[in-house]
């Protein structure tokens, strides 16, 4: 119940803009709507929705710095254990708001105390400085604690709650091996993660084509495959350009940039047309190189099957006289 009632106070405080703060900030729609989001994943039926609302908050946040967000974005992050960030959205909050009511005032610093006591520091070091760093942990009642930080460069440094941390990197193709770390509170843990070395892949080298065959290719055939491929080059990238234009053609009907969707529509077309054109020209030259090819293999089968002629010469002297022989087979 303590939950909903400082996300309802501080959201109607929002909406009515009435709310004395150190720098006034005006509320963008977007804010507004994200804002609302929030709540109501605070709000659900089925329990509170703490980590969706935290993303909605932040989002609000981004739209509209208001300190007045911040109360909800700290109230969150607490939640799903994001201690530095909620300490410092809570300790923006009651620097920046100038009107804050007693009781409201009390819960947070009451929040700030239990967060400063159960806190700890965490030191990351990842090798290289890439990907997302993910920290797992598990409370005392069995709930998994899952967040992940996105790995800029350099060391990175994290305020969590204490107890036992479950730390690797992934970037999406490989992955770190997990380094499991206890830390209490009060205390500072350092830990380096690295990526394993990347394997070199084995790729067998194709065999070398066998030069006699190449060279008994008549030019006609030679040029029609080259013809081909060419032509199957050409399809694929106009058929990517398609894909691309297609791409943003469905964005900004999404966005509702109607100009801009009835020239990529255009655009589309005249690219679809294109690479029909290709491609059907691309599949009528390698039908008839494919005709080529089989002839040149039958003429090169027939020249190699049929019987070389073999002569052999020979010259003879003796005490009558002497002479030529030839002898061969046609």
């Amino acid at each position: 119940m303590r939950l909903t009632a400082v996300v309802v106070i501080a959201w109607g405080l929002l909406v009515g803009g009435a709310r004395p703060v150190a720098a006034q900030v005006e509320i963008s729609p977007e804010a507004r709507r994200q804002f609302d989001v929030g709540v109501k994943l605070i709000d659900d039926p089925t329990g509170p929705r703490f980590a969706e609302a935290y993303e909605a908050f932040r989002r609000a946040y981004a739209a509209s710095p208001s300190p007045l967000i911040l109360s909800n974005l700290g109230l969150c992050a607490m939640r799903l254990e994001r201690d530095g960030e909620a300490i410092s959205a809570y300790e923006r909050y009651l620097r920046q708001v100038t009107d804050i009511g007693p009781a409201e005032r009390q819960r947070i610093e009451a929040d700030l105390q239990t967060l400063r006591a159960r806190s700890a520091t965490l030191v990351i070091y990842p090798q290289p400085a890439q990907g997302t760093l993910v920290d797992r942990r598990v409370t005392a009642t069995g709930e998994p604690r899952v967040n992940r930080y996105q790995v800029q460069r350099g060391a990175i440094t994290l305020v969590v709650h204490a107890g036992q941390h479950e730390l690797y990197l992934e970037d999406g193709a490989s992955s770190t091996p997990t380094s499991s770390v206890v830390v209490a509170a009060g205390e500072s843990r350092s830990v380096t993660l690295s990526f394993p070395p990347p394997v070199e892949p084995i790729i067998p080298k194709p065999p070398a084509p066998d030069p006699a065959s190449l060279e008994e290719l008549t030019v006609p055939t030679v040029a029609l495959l080259g013809i081909t491929g060419a032509l199957g080059a050409v399809t694929l990238a106009t058929g990517i350009a398609a894909l691309t234009t297609q791409s943003g053609y469905r964005a900004a009907l999404e966005e509702e940039r109607r100009d801009d969707a009835v020239a990529l529509r255009e655009r589309g077309e005249i690219l679809n047309g294109v690479t029909d054109g290709f491609m059907v020209g691309s599949i009528v030259m390698g039908s008839v190189a494919l005709g080529f090819l089989i002839r040149d293999a039958v003429l090169i089968g027939r020249s190699e099957a049929a019987p070389k002629p073999a002569v052999k010469t020979g010259v003879w002297a003796g005490p009558n006289g002497g002479g030529l022989s030839l002898q061969g087979r046609f």
